[in-house]
């Protein structure tokens, strides 16, 4: 593992810190990350409606959802269907 030395001041050894960006360019890989994450909600409150069904109140963390889309509840091991959003700043 090289080390580069590098000075804080302009004009001393600019050289070993264009060298440290060279090599931090070709030996440090971008991660890989997928374009559509899952989606991932922290709720915050869940109660029933009547008529309505269950209500869940929190916050998106990751991906995104639309009506009509079936969620996942893997501690419940239960998959339910997204009837509509609302969405509160």
């Amino acid at each position: 593992k090289p080390i580069e030395a590098v000075a804080t001041q302009a004009g001393i050894q600019t050289q070993n810190i264009e060298q440290l960006l060279t090599l931090l360019q070709d030996r440090i890989t971008p991660p890989n990350r997928t374009l559509s994450p899952k989606f991932l909600f922290a709720v915050d409150h869940c109660f029933p409606i009547k008529g309505q069904g269950t209500v869940l109140t929190g916050t998106c963390l990751s991906g995104s959802i639309q009506s009509n889309d079936t969620v996942e509840f893997p501690t419940l091991a239960t998959q339910k269907k997204i009837k509509g959003m609302q969405m509160f700043r």
